[in-house]
């Protein structure tokens, strides 16, 4: 029997002698109880420090303690907890990309149309100045409308 096999026992009879639940005890520990689960069916195992708080924490003697990695040795791969963390922190960056260019655009897309807007605005009045200058557009005067009205 491998080391990690006799404390996830020893970690599972703990847990059960003081009643609780792998709820509870992944609530004790800051972890999920699917994560308890998984290293006491042995298809994770916790990385050292989770190890040690576990033992503390149930009052276990972790007995002949296997080989421990060196310090600077990196950490078996994430638990499934953080790397679900991990994939919804990715998820939340790419949507705020997405909001970020889609405001960026929405942007570019009021000045665009302010400027078009200016620009219709100063075309409008070209046109009527150069209709004015060119006295093709007859403006009604008071005075036509006067001798309209006397006239019918």
């Amino acid at each position: 029997m491998q080391p990690w096999e006799r404390m996830r026992e020893q970690i599972r009879d703990a847990r059960r002698a003081r009643g609780w639940s792998q709820e509870e005890l992944g609530r004790r520990i800051g972890v999920a109880k699917s994560t308890v689960a998984n290293w006491e069916s042995g298809r994770r195992e916790p990385d050292w420090n989770m190890i040690a708080q576990l033992l503390r924490l149930l009052g276990l003697d972790a007995g002949e303690e296997p080989d421990r990695p060196p310090p600077d040795a990196p950490n078996p791969a994430p638990s499934s907890d953080i790397t679900q963390a991990l994939n919804r922190m990715a998820e939340a960056l790419q949507t705020f990309a997405v909001a970020t260019k889609l405001r960026e655009e929405a942007m570019q897309t009021l000045a665009n149309t302010m400027r078009l807007r200016e620009e219709n605005e100063r075309l409008v009045m070209e046109t009527i100045q150069a209709l004015v200058d060119r006295r093709d557009l007859h403006l009604p005067s008071r005075a036509d409308a006067g001798t309209a009205g006397a006239t019918s």
